[in-house]
């Protein structure tokens, strides 16, 4: 199951989005994980790989909430997901969640600044900048870029109540459910699960036959002629098997 929502935020505002999303990924994993049951992980996460590369202040790209779940589940997990985002927006969050994201989000950064990958991925970011556009230098963007990083990580350490509360009702639309997408997988039925269900309706009528039942002749032939065709499936499943 993944559920989207649109999102267009300032560049100066992607650590604090990014900050805001591993916070309700924490509090969907209490809720979904260990207070139900239903899920074994959820991620939270924002891409803006789809927008163009611009010299603008603002990208434009979507959040989206991903999980696996039980088929029969499907229906009712998304509701309390956007039940549960309505509340955070409506009652905030604990600062101690708040507290605990930005540590984690401290040693991970500290491991990635050990790959090449994460400082590929600085200069592209500075690339698409206006101070590398307008001065055509790196070292400018990349400043701008700390510091707009460092006070979103003040503010939070100084407010972190004020600050996710201000990101949730902000960054996300408000109700969730007012503009979402929701996306449902669900695995294919195989040949062989149809087969077996019709086999065992074919025998509930033989024996509903058996035990007297009305119109037992036509139950009977039309229970038979079921009771072919599931073989004949079955025959034809392995024949294309095998001429695989």
């Amino acid at each position: 199951v993944q559920i989207t929502f649109p999102c267009r935020v300032q560049k100066r505002l992607a650590t604090l989005l990014g900050l805001m999303c591993k916070v309700i990924e924490t509090r969907l994993t209490r809720l979904l994980r260990f207070t139900h049951g239903h899920v074994y992980n959820v991620s939270v996460s924002n891409f803006f790989g789809a927008d163009l590369p611009v010299h603008r202040d603002d990208v434009v790209g979507d959040v989206a909430i991903s999980f696996s779940c039980d088929p029969n589940l499907a229906k009712s997990l998304p509701d309390m997901v956007l039940e549960e985002l309505l509340r955070l927006q409506k009652e905030g969050v604990e600062p101690d969640e708040v507290a605990t994201v930005l540590e984690i989000e401290k040693r991970v950064r500290e491991e990635m600044m050990q790959e090449n990958s994460f400082w590929l991925e600085q200069v592209l970011y500075c690339c698409r900048s206006k101070e590398y556009r307008s001065k055509g230098g790196l070292d400018e963007a990349h400043i701008r870029k700390e510091a707009e990083r460092t006070a979103v990580l003040e503010a939070c350490k100084e407010d972190p109540c004020g600050e996710m509360s201000w990101a949730l009702n902000t960054l996300l639309p408000k109700p969730p459910q007012s503009h979402c997408t929701i996306l449902t997988l669900r695995p294919r039925e195989g040949v062989l699960a149809k087969v077996h269900g019709m086999f065992l309706s074919t025998v509930n009528k033989l024996d509903w036959v058996r035990s007297g039942g009305e119109d037992s002749v036509p139950t009977a032939y039309w229970g038979g002629v079921a009771l072919g065709i599931a073989v004949a499936a079955v025959a034809a499943s392995v024949w294309a098997y095998r001429k695989r």
